[in-house]
């Protein structure tokens, strides 16, 4: 199984670099989106590939940076991401964890998450590159997307069930999310990940990344529809009603503060939406199927029979919890437990606390870890980070959305999909500066 799974990735990063003529830094970078839609756990001697992937990017990025004339904004990228971790490890000497494992680990975890992320965002350079990328995601997430919809069909996953039974990784969980009933949902996929949450996450990053380059594009294809229509299914089937109502969200967003669409057809988009919704819901079973599941989604604080889940007394339950676990003195109320707590609990637990679960949302990992004063310069200054950026460099409107959506789904669900998003969010960033350019040049 090992060999096989290298000898795919192998091949492909040198497909890649055949055809990018050579091009290493952007090969490594391709391979890494993929493993994106994989489990992090995948490893070739007990070493992890995004093991391997982080120390080979920091690399290239110290490489970079000490051989290159970087231009401003590569700079700027680096020193708000520095400053980041400077502050990450200020915070651990103010809690007492500065040199504990778990510290340590979750430092290294995040080092290794801006590495791939700013790999990212200095190496692609040309619009070639961009046009690649785009290609290539295009087929390969189709790939992913027609797999999603296979293993609702059949309520099975193959690929998942061998990476599972090979690495020795629990499979209840597995099968725990092929059999879930909720509100219709004849189980829940998860594609090639380790989780529903995970791969509703990591589909919103890939519905966005195609919303923004369809931007640029002159003439849409048929197989741009189609692609995203299969990720919005896939959103769907996901059964996570974070990714749901982060992506209705922001999809709204994009609509309403979108100045190439007029004032008139944001209007008419609205009434069509609502009367596509009451006739889908009046003369189509499916709505009969799924009534349970899209009502939680719409009122998503209420109880709901059909759909178990989060709702809003649970939410304040757990708010509580995580106030409890940080207010034994003043030092944890203020800076929290220390980076990595939540991820040491959990695996020492089994996965679960008695009323926070699964830690299910970066509001209760911020205020637990970080403290009260943490939550907010942490937890969300890596969004704040994002959409400095994104807003110093007259980015289009898609990223900006983009981070505020993601934001919502974290609030909802805690940190899965956080790498794909850094590196999603990279990439988009660098491609409206790169086309900027080019624009111009033109």
């Amino acid at each position: 199984m090992v060999f096989i799974i290298a000898s795919l990735f192998i091949i492909l990063f040198l497909i890649i670099y055949k055809t990018s003529k050579n091009d290493f830094e952007f090969s490594l970078i391709t391979v890494t989106v993929t493993l994106l839609f994989f489990p992090q756990y995948i490893s070739i001697l007990n070493i992890r590939y995004f093991t391997i992937i982080n120390t080979i990017s920091l690399i290239l990025n110290i490489k970079y940076f000490i051989a290159n004339q970087t231009p401003t904004y590569h700079k700027q990228y680096v020193k708000y991401l520095i400053i980041y971790l400077g502050i990450l490890q200020f915070w651990s000497v103010l809690n007492g964890t500065f040199l504990e494992t778990i510290q340590l680990e979750a430092f290294k975890n995040i080092l290794g998450y801006f590495s791939i992320a700013t790999m990212c965002f200095i190496y692609i350079n040309k619009v070639t590159q961009i046009n690649f990328l785009e290609r290539y995601l295009k087929i390969f997430l189709l790939i992913v997307c027609i797999y999603g919809i296979y293993c609702y069909i059949t309520n099975s996953n193959i690929i998942t069930t061998a990476f599972n039974l090979y690495f020795d990784k629990r499979n209840d969980i597995l099968d725990h999310f092929k059999e879930e009933s909720r509100g219709g949902l004849a189980g829940r996929i998860q594609g090639f990940t380790e989780h529903p949450l995970e791969y509703g996450g990591a589909m919103l990053c890939a519905f966005f990344y195609f919303l923004q380059i369809n931007l640029y594009k002159k003439k849409k294809l048929l197989i741009d529809y189609i692609l995203f229509a299969l990720i919005c299914i896939n959103i769907f089937l996901s059964g996570s009603r974070a990714a749901i109502i982060a992506f209705l969200i922001g999809f709204a967003l994009f609509i309403y503060v979108n100045k190439q669409i007029k004032y008139k057809t944001k209007i008419r988009i609205t009434l069509y939406f609502i009367g596509l919704y009451f006739i889908l819901a009046t003369c189509f079973s499916f709505f009969d199927t799924y009534s349970g599941f899209i009502k939680s989604i719409i009122f998503f604080w209420e109880n709901n029979d059909s759909v178990k889940g989060s709702n809003f007394d649970m939410r304040l339950t757990q708010l509580n919890a995580s106030f409890d676990l940080v207010s034994n003195d003043t030092i944890s109320y203020l800076f929290g437990l220390g980076d990595g707590w939540v991820r040491d609990y959990s695996q020492r637990h089994g996965g679960l606390h008695p009323v926070l679960l699964g830690f299910e949302s970066i509001l209760f990992i911020g205020i637990i870890e970080y403290g009260i004063i943490g939550f907010f310069v942490l937890t969300c200054g890596i969004y704040y980070i994002y959409f400095k950026l994104a807003n110093k460099y007259h980015i289009s409107n898609v990223t900006k959305i983009f981070i505020v959506s993601f934001f919502i789904f974290q609030m909802f669900t805690g940190e899965y999909a956080l790498p794909t998003f850094l590196s999603f969010v990279s990439i988009m960033i660098k491609t409206d500066i790169q086309l900027l350019i080019n624009k111009k040049k033109i």
